[in-house]
């Protein structure tokens, strides 16, 4: 490496070490502009039975579901938020809960690469 790349290397490096605090604060503001991140609740429900925390509405990127801060489950086609109970909330959480965690499947096995065919002998010419 030459010196004089070896300087601007440098040089880039600590203009970098300079400007990542605002870039990185400047990302965070505009995540959360753009709606990344925790967002306010939705509604705000009384406490689960089972664990005692708050129960709480929001919305997420598959819809609408319900949270205690441990457990989620999402709302079902035909339950409104605005009409969502405490009894019907405690109900989708303790369902959620006895199906257990998400099992995630297990990526595909690739298949063995074939050794390549071999190539026939070449016979000798005949020179009769």
């Amino acid at each position: 490496m030459k010196t004089t790349s070896r300087i601007a290397a440098g040089l880039m490096l600590g203009l970098l070490i300079l400007l990542w605090p605002t870039a990185y604060a400047q990302a965070a503001e505009l995540q959360v502009l753009a709606g990344g991140g925790m967002t306010a609740p939705l509604k705000e429900l009384g406490a689960d039975p089972v664990t005692q925390g708050v129960v709480t509405v929001r919305e997420g990127r598959f819809g609408p579901y319900v949270t205690d801060g441990e457990t989620n489950a999402s709302l079902r086609k035909d339950d409104e938020i605005e009409s969502l109970t405490d009894e019907r909330a405690a109900e989708l959480l303790a369902d959620r809960r006895a199906r257990g965690p998400v099992k995630k499947k297990a990526a595909p096995r690739k298949a063995a690469k074939k050794a390549p065919a071999k190539k026939a002998a070449k016979k000798p010419a005949n020179t009769s």
